[in-house]
């Protein structure tokens, strides 16, 4: 059984105005998710998930990570876990792109919206 983390960070990046990522990671308490250094971290991967086109969390976990192509993302994260002390781990992430004619990659089920409001 997964243990869920107690502490969620959603996080964004924008590559250019060309391509967004909006990602949820986990970390066990608010001083972890506060710090300057696990920001740092959080950005990096959504670079990562922003420049390659993972399918699903798993596909996304077996990458060669962005910044150093000797590890995987599954190992950057566990060294983060180690760093922090705290189980670190990505959620769901969604990525957009404007070369996307098709409804953008989402690595879970879409949601129905809250409320719908028209045009």
């Amino acid at each position: 059984m997964i243990r869920m983390p107690c502490y969620r960070v959603l996080h964004s990046y924008v590559h250019f105005g060309r391509i967004g990522v909006l990602a949820e990671f986990g970390c066990d308490s608010d001083f972890v998710a506060k710090s300057g250094e696990f920001r740092t971290f959080i950005n990096d991967v959504t670079m990562h998930i922003a420049a390659n086109v993972a399918t699903d969390l798993e596909s996304l976990h077996a990458e060669p990570f962005l910044k150093d192509d000797s590890r995987t993302v599954r190992d950057m994260l566990d060294e983060a876990s180690r760093q922090f002390r705290e189980d670190i781990c990505v959620l769901r992430f969604v990525r957009w792109s404007v070369d996307d004619h098709e409804r953008p990659f989402e690595s879970m089920p879409p949601r129905s919206p809250a409320a719908v409001y028209p045009a």
